[in-house]
């Protein structure tokens, strides 16, 4: 590992030591980057958007460690945030995981496209990738905070040219995400594309006066059911 990534140029807010969850087929640990640079309203992990240090962080030699003596166990680490291409830590990050024998997923926002093309033509390159896709283009300002959508759709696009495997995933938010604007994402998907409705869970979020509420398990699974039959989506409720 680097100094520039031991001293602070790859911060880690929290690490799940194992899930069966993060990385489809894979037994991993999943790694919190601490720092965002969207502030959604729905954001159940508003502790981790500030990139400053906090006691609770934890350090990157002890990950390592701790990776090192999963070697045989573990089959993969899950890198999240936050979000972590903001890093200029990520790529050693990775590389030194990928140096263990493990297989490498990253979650992204999509907001760096530049940057994940970059990583996805590295030695560090994921063997999965998770994007958010979180609203038409023109919703994320009001949204996220964001001026656009447009990059996570670029980010799309860099991935289906990588050829590495991808998942794009969708917080749906009652009553903010109807069917008619979900239908009008689903236009930016290709037929096959793996797409995952994830219901909103109310609790400790960014903005507790959003107004959000889950939406209707038997309506949103109905829905993901069209975009299968009609448009040849891989989409499923999660």
């Amino acid at each position: 590992m680097t100094a520039a990534a031991d001293t602070g140029a790859f911060p880690i807010g929290g690490l799940e030591k194992c899930s069966f969850v993060d990385f489809p087929g894979t037994l991993a640990a999943v790694v919190f980057t601490r720092g965002c640079n969207l502030r959604c309203r729905y954001c159940h992990n508003p502790q981790l958007l500030s990139a400053a240090r906090s006691a609770s962080d934890i350090a990157l030699s002890e990950v390592l460690t701790f990776l090192q003596s999963r070697v045989g166990l573990l089959q993969g680490v899950a890198v999240t945030g936050g979000e972590p291409l903001l890093h200029a830590g990520l790529s050693d990050f990775l590389s030194e995981a990928r140096r263990l024998g493990m297989r490498l997923k990253l979650d992204t926002n999509g907001m760096f496209p530049d940057r994940l093309e970059q990583l996805l033509s590295s030695k560090a390159r994921p063997d999965y990738v998770a994007l958010d896709f979180k609203d038409v283009p023109e919703g994320y300002a009001f949204l996220c905070g964001a001026e656009s959508g447009a990059p996570a759709l670029e980010s799309l696009r860099v991935l289906r040219k990588s050829g590495v495997p991808f998942e794009v995933r969708t917080t749906v938010c009652a009553p903010l995400h109807s069917a008619d604007r979900l239908s009008r994402m689903a236009e930016f998907l290709a037929p096959g594309e793996k797409w995952f409705l994830q219901r909103f869970r109310d609790g400790e979020i960014l903005c507790r006066d959003a107004g959000f509420q889950p939406p209707d398990a038997g309506w949103l699974k109905e829905l993901a059911d069209s975009f299968r039959a009609e448009r040849q989506l891989d989409c499923r409720v999660r």
